[in-house]
């Protein structure tokens, strides 16, 4: 299937825009005239318009103005519509128009979402089709409930879960953690999801940050999902003198799920057993001795601390329960799984949400499948983890069909992934493969690869095992053919994070100078765990240049894929250079002439100006942080060093295989490291000046990313105090033990 063009896609999605303005708005209102009065199409559910309407009338947060100020609903649902009344008037045709907004905004972010989890861009065309044609949602926005909300609102946090486990950033966490207070104010359901999270990063993701970092980020997020909810807590404390965090529903939620699952084989629908619970609650507060407004399912009281009280009450009635009959509890754990994805108002409706929800949840598990076999389980372990963590919420309580709305554009997600897979040849992989034919990638034999070579190539690169990465953790594991590294000259690392767009020209450029040079040499590209297509470019180039390696590193920082690069590289002489190419591949000559002249490190220098033809060119600004930044450098960690960040540095074989494998900076400051550990063994280190111009698109961002690099650099000494002087590989201390 080949790519559709920017037209095309316009046109689904104004088809899509139109399909839903239909549903609201005429199918839709042919369906409530026929349908049941349990359903409520058309109408705001659960006392939300209650709530808005005494907000709007200025009778405070209340069901009715005679009744006590509640702590029944979480507030953010009840204030988004009475905002929306206030700015637009009370008609429902508002609501439903902002949900179909909402919606296509979650379609958006799901779109993001999926650039970050798969490496096939249709994926992340196809999975917000899935999500907006789902019935369950076309039906959510014609109703006034909180699942549109609350799933844009998830879909978002999902997705900034993903920014901080990309960069372990406290600032990303300080975003989450005010997205995840929002959340919480429309409904509770993430509120414990931190504690979790931490607890995965602590287990699955333990090489990526350490654990005292992880620590602190978890609370970074939790501190500010608290100062979102403050004012609710304040608020309710001051009526109740209680903590309570969101809303006093739970007893209330526990009970209609006992009840409900308890008679749920009784012949009688859905909806008539859970107006039997609410009556039952009723009769049970009537007899507790507790005065409420008579309502046909919340008791709503006179007194706030009742509602706590009452709450209270019937939790410790449903656990009691629970704890004379455990296989009572197994039943509704077991049955409140299978009424999360399937359970309707009445049987109709739960054989139709089996109808609509069974092929989405079969599409789901195959693309899951899918993940796992290309063994990318640990890149969607979070988002399974999310939805594991929603169900194990609901499953002990109550559950029903609509809750699953939230979760649909996630299952979505994995549904895609197998539809794409069934297409073959995805339109992402002809682009990939159009884009480096038309570029001319050479063969290993020095010529441009006809179509039948690319065809053959490609289908050699797909066929392959997963395995196609030689990944050595460290030093001194040797090749599987040992000859093989004296036969390459130099080696050339380049470390690459969302490079899809730079990476080619650099490559290419690379093989047509080394050509042109007669060199022997080697290209290996690190991916640093990229969202976009250049893992998919390496692997093409490694298809059809056997001179081309990939590595496919997780997502850890410049310095962790350099390194891998550099211990994985065979060449006498590694030379590392950045993706973007800002220091030419002509100034490989003179730092290669520094290393047969016998110097162990040679590195390129943008502040030495020696030579007169030697032209840096780059702003104003980035010349004032890097003095900044090269005097921190000194003070901390080594000295007479003009420029340790160009991005252009050479080592002899042995000398960098002793430096990375020594090597635990995983960020930026990485530079800084190799060149202390090169001091500290005694290798010699030549500063070359180089000519280098900088580049648009540059994933370095000045002002946070300084900070770190200057922590990392603070902390280089203290990593580094039991040093081992065990170098025997040095060019320069070999020739003097020679001498």
């Amino acid at each position: 299937m080949r790519q559709w063009s920017t037209s095309r896609w316009v046109g689904v999605s104004v088809a899509l825009i139109a399909l839903h303005f239909i549903v609201l708005f005429a199918i839709s209102n042919a369906f409530t005239t026929h349908a049941s009065s349990a359903y409520n199409q058309n109408g705001v559910t659960d006392g939300y318009d209650q709530l808005a309407d005494n907000l709007l009338h200025g009778h405070g947060y209340r069901f009715y103005p005679q009744t006590a100020l509640t702590m029944m609903r979480e507030p953010g649902f009840p204030v988004f519509l009475a905002g929306l009344g206030l700015l637009f008037g009370p008609a429902f045709t508002v609501i439903k128009i902002a949900n179909v907004l909402m919606a296509f905004a979650t379609a958006g972010l799901l779109a993001l979402l999926c650039r970050r989890l798969w490496d096939d861009l249709l994926v992340s065309y196809i999975a917000p089709i899935l999500f907006l044609l789902h019935p369950g949602v076309l039906l959510a926005e014609c109703r006034g409930g909180l699942e549109i909300l609350y799933g844009l609102l998830t879909t978002l946090l999902v997705l900034l879960l993903y920014k901080c486990l990309e960069n372990g950033k406290w600032g990303s966490y300080i975003l989450a953690g005010s997205v995840l207070g929002i959340t919480v104010l429309v409904r509770s359901v993430p509120m414990f999801f931190p504690l979790f999270w931490g607890v995965y990063l602590l287990v699955g993701e333990r090489r990526r940050s350490s654990a005292a970092a992880t620590v602190r980020n978890t609370a970074i997020m939790i501190l500010f999902m608290f100062a979102f909810l403050s004012p609710w807590i304040i608020r309710n404390y001051s009526l109740t003198k209680k903590f309570v965090p969101t809303a006093s529903v739970m007893g209330v939620s526990a009970h209609a799920g006992q009840y409900i699952d308890t008679h749920l084989f009784s012949g009688k629908p859905w909806w008539l057993l859970d107006r039997e619970a609410a009556r039952e609650r009723a009769q049970l507060a009537t007899d507790a001795g507790f005065h409420f407004e008579d309502d046909f399912y919340y008791q709503t009281f006179y007194q706030s601390p009742d509602e706590l009280k009452f709450s209270k009450f019937l939790l410790n009635r449903v656990v009691g329960e629970y704890r004379q009959h455990p296989l009572l509890f197994v039943k509704c754990v077991s049955l409140n799984l299978v009424n999360f994805w399937i359970a309707g108002k009445t049987w109709l409706a739960t054989a139709i949400n089996l109808l609509v929800q069974l092929p989405y949840l079969v599409l789901g598990f195959l693309g899951l499948r899918i993940a796992i076999r290309r063994r990318l389980g640990k890149i969607v372990a979070p988002l399974l983890l999310f939805m594991a963590y929603t169900i194990a919420v609901y499953a002990p309580i109550l559950a029903q069909a609509r809750y699953s709305i939230p979760l649909i554009p996630f299952v979505s997600i994995f549904a895609a992934i197998y539809l794409c897979g069934l297409l073959g040849k995805t339109s992402t992989e002809e682009q990939l493969d159009t884009t480096v034919a038309s570029a001319g990638v050479m063969d290993d034999r020095g010529r441009i690869a006809d179509e039948e070579d690319d065809q053959v190539l490609v289908a050699q690169s797909r066929a392959g095992k997963e395995s196609y990465m030689d990944l050595r953790p460290l030093a001194g594991v040797e090749d599987e053919n040992p000859n093989q590294r004296n036969d390459v000259q130099i080696s050339f690392v380049i470390p690459a994070y969302n490079e899809q767009n730079r990476l080619p020209r650099t490559v290419l450029e690379t093989i047509g100078w080394c050509s042109a040079q007669k060199l022997d040499y080697e290209i290996v590209i690190a991916d640093d765990g990229s969202q976009d297509e250049t893992l998919k470019l390496a692997r093409l180039f490694e298809a059809r240049d056997s001179r081309v390696r990939a590595l496919a590193c997780p997502h850890m920082g410049k310095g962790s894929a350099v390194r891998m690069g550099m211990l994985n590289a065979r060449g006498r002489y590694i030379l590392f250079m950045d993706a973007d190419g800002a220091t030419p591949l002509d100034e490989t000559i003179k730092l290669l002439s520094a290393l047969e002249s016998g110097y162990d490190v040679a590195i390129g220098s943008r502040a030495l100006h020696g030579e007169s033809e030697v032209k840096v060119q780059t702003s104003i600004h980035r010349r004032i942080i890097g003095r900044v930044f090269a005097f921190f450098v000194n003070l901390f960690a080594i000295q007479g060093i003009a420029d340790t960040q160009c991005g252009f540095k050479m080592f002899s074989h042995g000398a960098a295989m002793e430096i990375f494998s020594r090597q635990k900076t995983l960020g930026f400051a990485f530079d800084v490291e190799a060149l202390f550990i090169a001091r500290q063994l005694s290798l010699s280190v030549c500063e070359v000046p180089v000519n280098w111009v900088a580049q648009p698109g540059s994933k370095v961002n000045l002002v946070s990313d300084s900070i770190r690099m200057l922590w990392d650099i603070s902390r280089i000494r203290w990593q580094h105090l039991r040093f081992k002087h065990n170098v025997s590989l040095s060019s320069r201390a070999v020739e003097m033990a020679r001498k």
